[in-house]
């Protein structure tokens, strides 16, 4: 499949995501959305409330959590 990957999270490091196209500390979601994104939340017990409002609010037309 040809689609792009993007992390953010602030722990994260490309150790752990070695194939990943990008990884980001902080959340600019507009400068990544498209028609075409999927967002997926991944509740992991801090700042899980804002990464789903933030997703909410982006404007993207599938997000998951």
């Amino acid at each position: 499949m040809d689609y792009t990957v993007n992390i953010i999270s602030e722990g994260a490091d490309k150790a752990a995501f070695p194939t990943v196209d990008g990884l980001l500390r902080v959340a600019d979601l507009q400068e990544l959305i498209n028609p075409n994104t999927c967002i997926v939340v991944c509740p992991q017990g801090e700042n899980d409330e804002e990464a789903l409002e933030q997703a909410l609010g982006s404007g993207a037309p599938y997000i998951y959590q």
